[in-house]
């Protein structure tokens, strides 16, 4: 860094290394000098950074960064999004990340929806079931066919016990045969162990088989 010391880019790649090697308070304030230099619009992807600090722990920091980056594209954007969620969910504010994805999929665009989706994977993993299946119902009376919201709103049935979880996961396989997509092995474990919990060996094995 000594020829170019304001690099953003390569402050960013610092502050990722410096954390994977231990050196978190060193990586903070590389961090920190990174997200000052950014201009309104760089599309400089630091949503990696962030999850490298939330892995570390670094959570308040994480979201102090996420809430103070410059505006950017919108795939960058929603990258960071869900940083923040995640970020928010660690901190113990479930109401606080719950509101951030409310309003982000009401913000986005008819266009835009697929991608806003996967802003509930984050509630998902956060054990947030009823938020994932509100805000998947949501998703799904704008844009009915978008196979990640039945999916999410399926598997959050699911493990709250609410009725409709199996229409949801094969609603969304359906889709899929002409459209495969990323997280089809998690669809495919999801009806595995719905149809375990149903007594339905040969169906868990089809699906397990899938996976």
């Amino acid at each position: 860094l000594t020829d170019l010391p304001d690099d953003p880019a390569l402050l960013g790649l610092r502050a990722e290394a410096l954390c994977e090697t231990g050196r978190l308070d060193e990586a903070i304030v590389e961090a920190r000098r990174c997200v000052s230099l950014l201009r309104g619009g760089e599309a400089l992807s630091l949503a990696h950074l962030l999850f490298v600090l939330i892995h570390h722990g670094a959570f308040r920091v994480a979201l102090e960064l996420a809430d103070g980056l410059p505006p950017a594209l919108p795939v960058e954007e929603r990258a960071r999004q869900r940083q923040r969620i995640r970020a928010l969910y660690r901190l113990g504010r479930p109401e606080d990340a719950a509101a951030l994805v409310g309003e982000a999929l009401e913000a986005a665009a008819l266009e835009d929806l697929p991608l806003a989706t996967e802003l509930l994977l984050e509630t998902l993993a956060a054990d947030d079931w009823a938020t994932t299946a509100a805000q998947a119902d949501h998703v799904l009376a704008r844009a009915p066919r978008t196979p990640l919201a039945l999916y999410l709103r399926g598997e959050a049935r699911e493990k709250c016990g609410v009725d409709g979880a199996r229409d949801d996961l094969e609603a969304c396989l359906e889709l899929l045969v002409d459209e495969p997509a990323a997280f089809e092995p998690d669809l495919h474990r999801a009806l595995a162990r719905h149809w375990l919990a149903h007594g339905r060996p040969d169906r868990t094995f089809t699906h397990a088989r899938r996976a």
